[in-house]
């Protein structure tokens, strides 16, 4: 499986967590705007997120074994890795 995949769309998910809370870095450093310089472009979390989550849920179902729906939500609930 393509580990590294997940590991993109975790840090994907960190980036837009950090941008929501630029705000509370902003104002309390010497650099007034810190959170911005630093986390200002964690919106694009938001694309690489979706882009990556959309290539793994086509990639987990194009085995016909997969593409069961019942079988889907089962794993999906169980966290039982995709083969």
């Amino acid at each position: 499986m393509l580990y590294w995949l997940q590991v993109l769309r975790g840090m994907a998910a960190i980036l837009v967590l950090l941008f929501h809370y630029r705000v509370f870095i902003d104002g309390v450093y010497g650099q007034k705007d810190l959170g911005s310089i630093l986390f200002g472009n964690g919106y694009m979390g938001v694309d690489v997120f979706f882009f990556v989550s959309g290539f793994i849920i086509t990639y987990s179902t194009k085995n016909p074994k997969n593409g069961n729906p019942t079988d889907f939500v089962i794993r999906r609930f169980l966290v039982l890795p995709v083969s």
